[in-house]
């Protein structure tokens, strides 16, 4: 398959794309496919000659799939036919969504894209939500040393945090208020009780590292 690079006219867009809980949603006119890209939560998405070039070295085939496919570092393409509508089922991570119009023509392999300008709005950030569970308990801690058999009671707060797909540590912390520090929440951290002790008697609060795009539920 190869692309036509063509600008948007009023017979021939995407725009107004967002997201629905699990779907993402767009306008679209003039075409016979769209073509899905997905990068990075708070990136940029232009489809530049060296995406037309990178995405051609597939065949027809694999492009006409509808599977997800990665293409270049952490950008993934899918390229759907048109249906009664205009909608895409995805897994809600922190990622960035474009969409672009697509006129395929079977007879000679040429995909026409129509490429849009900002004014389409035809990109947007899908964030993820992270239900935080914390839980204060004093934990009985035996003194080592001089004053032995002792025991001492501290402060600690149980912290929960489900899996995440695709976790990088770091992607999360916890700081507390007047602490200057932001202690990295790393992937074995995910999934089970966590014990961290209390500052000033303050609870953790748990924070998305800024432009990750993961939006903190604390319960």
């Amino acid at each position: 398959m190869k692309f036509e690079l063509l600008n948007f006219d009023n017979s021939h867009y995407a725009s107004n794309i967002s997201q629905s809980d699990t779907l993402l949603k767009w306008d679209i006119l003039g075409n016979t496919h769209h073509l899905i890209i997905r990068g990075d939560f708070g990136s940029s998405i232009v489809f530049t000659d060296e995406d037309k070039a990178r995405i051609e070295k597939y065949g027809s085939n694999q492009i006409l799939s509808g599977k997800e496919i990665r293409y270049a570092d952490n950008r993934f393409f899918t390229f759907l036919p048109k249906g009664y509508a205009n909608n895409y089922n995805i897994v809600v991570s922190p990622a960035k969504y474009a969409v672009f119009c697509c006129a395929y023509d079977s007879a000679t392999d040429i995909c026409k894209l129509y490429v849009p300008n900002d004014a389409c709005q035809y990109q947007c950030d899908v964030s993820s939500s992270v239900e935080v569970r914390i839980k204060h308990e004093k934990v009985k801690r035996s003194l080592i040393g001089l004053i032995t058999g002792k025991q001492q009671v501290k402060d600690y707060f149980i912290v929960q945090i489900p899996n995440i797909p695709g976790y990088l540590d770091g992607n999360l912390h916890y700081t507390f208020d007047g602490c200057r520090y932001h202690y990295p929440i790393t992937k074995a951290m995910l999934g089970k009780p966590v014990y961290i002790p209390s500052f000033n008697e303050q609870a953790p609060k748990i924070e998305g590292s800024s432009g990750n795009g993961y939006k903190i539920i604390t319960r």
